[in-house]
């Protein structure tokens, strides 16, 4: 009896777990594989999705289960390609994609230390030499890269108010939305007289001394080997500029 074709999936960004769900959509047979231990953390800064993300999202019938809860930011250019540009609760996103997902498919606080790929499919091993078999393997998590740390870093955490700012100057980038506030700035940040008054809103969020998360940044030099596949943050990672 020849066994039905199956995925594997490694990670679980918001882009893996759209995938379980296209796959779990098109009654293809998947194994998703992360290193989290949840697929919904406690805590998540928030996301942004371009309109091209919007509309993958509203082809697989989540948009309209979250767009209530979305921020959008409006902008003639975005308007033309039919979605908008939007900021959320990454949580309430992934809430969202792993409620049409089965659970069945799904194994945490697994990390990917090899894998092998013949003519017949892809094995892969875990570090608790864990065996997963499949057809194709497609990475969110990097098994191949180690990116390495940009010139920028991030700090996020919950908001006091309600409502929507951005201001962007040099080298910092600050945002309140969606009940967040989340800001990015170069690694020393530049002083001048243009972006004081962002650094003086910086100040106002940040909350005891915690360290900025640093920003990774770099593309794979390969994206596909065999049956390998790489997608989203296992073959790019991007800095703000971008």
């Amino acid at each position: 009896m020849q066994c039905p074709f199956t995925v594997l999936i490694i990670g679980s960004s918001p882009a893996a777990l759209a995938l379980a769900l296209a796959l779990t959509q098109q009654k293809t047979a998947f194994t998703l594989l992360t290193r989290a231990s949840s697929l919904i953390p406690a805590e998540q800064p928030p996301i942004t999705l371009h309109p091209h993300a919007v509309a993958i999202l509203d082809q697989l019938d989540v948009w309209r289960k979250i767009k209530d809860d979305a921020v959008e930011i409006s902008n003639p250019l975005w308007a033309r390609l039919g979605y908008p540009l939007v900021i959320l609760q990454e949580r309430r996103l992934r809430e969202a994609l792993c409620g049409g997902i089965p659970l069945s498919g799904i194994h945490t606080k697994k990390k990917v230390v090899d894998t092998r790929a013949d003519e017949r499919g892809v094995t892969v091993i875990t570090g608790d030499m864990e065996v997963f078999s499949a057809d194709i393997i497609v990475d969110f998590d990097s098994i191949w890269e180690e990116f390495s740390q940009g010139e920028f870093a991030s700090y996020w955490g919950i908001a006091q108010t309600t409502g929507r700012s951005f201001i962007t100057e040099k080298g910092i980038t600050c945002l309140t939305a969606a009940g967040c506030w989340w800001a990015v700035l170069k690694i020393p940040p530049p002083v001048t007289a243009s972006n004081a008054r962002a650094l003086e809103i910086l100040e106002k969020f940040r909350q005891g001394e915690e360290e900025p998360e640093m920003v990774l940044e770099g593309v794979a030099r390969k994206w596909s080997e065999e049956r390998i596949l790489l997608m989203g943050d296992g073959a790019w990672q991007v800095g703000p500029p971008s």
